[in-house]
């Protein structure tokens, strides 16, 4: 909920300044826009799972602490409602599926701004044939590597964005 005020802040404020926007402001707000939108639709998935009603027929319902520790286990990865690439150039290619500002963002805060190891990365995630394998060797090299944190929003970020990819094709 806390990113959810935050966008709502940008984007109020570039709303302000109306005409007086550049077209990068423009931009920034739409990729403002966007994340919003991911940030509300898993909002609402996890309102509607909680509103539902177990059935007699239904898996038998956790107590707290078996949450708990199953989340300790569990990638919370956010839903993006990331477009399918347009040309068939980007249908195996994760480049298709990184905005701008989210590209800026990742190779800022999860590549110490190095963009050759990110496309390095991206290059070994394209040769990757499911989520999973392309997952575990994130974890097993790259996460160690610069210290990745699976309750950073931006780690997050990233593994919806693979999560979106893989299970498009």
């Amino acid at each position: 909920m806390q990113r959810i005020e935050i966008l709502l802040g940008k984007i109020g404020e570039l709303a302000k300044n109306g005409d007086k926007n550049t077209e990068i402001e423009v931009d920034l707000m739409m990729d403002y826009t966007r994340v919003l939108y991911a940030d509300l639709l898993q909002l609402k998935n996890s309102l509607a799972f909680r509103s539902s009603v177990p059935t007699a027929t239904s898996a038998p319902v956790k107590t707290a602490p078996e949450i708990q520790q199953q989340e300790k286990h569990t990638l919370h990865l956010p839903k993006t409602p990331a477009a399918l690439p347009s040309s068939p150039k980007f249908a195996k290619d994760i480049r298709g599926r990184i905005g701008i500002n989210d590209k800026l963002l990742i190779i800022n805060e999860l590549f110490e701004n190095d963009k050759d190891i990110y496309e390095e990365v991206l290059n070994e995630i394209n040769s990757f044939e499911n989520f999973d394998d392309a997952i575990q060797w994130l974890k097993n090299t790259v996460a160690t590597k610069y210290g990745w944190r699976t309750d950073n929003e931006t780690v997050e970020l990233f593994y919806g964005i693979l999560n979106a990819f893989f299970s498009t094709w």
